[in-house]
């Protein structure tokens, strides 16, 4: 299987338009992140095909773990003040 795309990259944060949504007669399907199809939905123009991908954080254990470490030190010292 063969796919032809045109990226177009956007910062993150961005406030979406719906100009930034119009790319031409050539763009059958557009194909975003989730978290950027939430943002557009109420702008999306109308006859087009669009298409989120669902994406998943995946957190290394060895952060987690110094995460948590550090959480519990913080509630310590706070119960330590008190």
């Amino acid at each position: 299987l063969k796919v032809n795309y045109i990226p177009h990259s956007f910062p993150d944060h961005y406030q979406y338009t719906t100009n930034d949504l119009s790319f031409g007669e050539n763009s059958e399907t557009v194909v975003m992140t989730e978290k950027d199809a939430v943002k557009i939905k109420n702008i999306l123009p109308k006859n087009n095909n669009y298409w989120y991908l669902s994406v998943e954080s995946v957190l290394d254990p060895i952060f987690l773990s110094q995460l948590f470490d550090k959480l519990s030190r913080i509630r310590q010292e706070k119960s330590k003040r008190v």
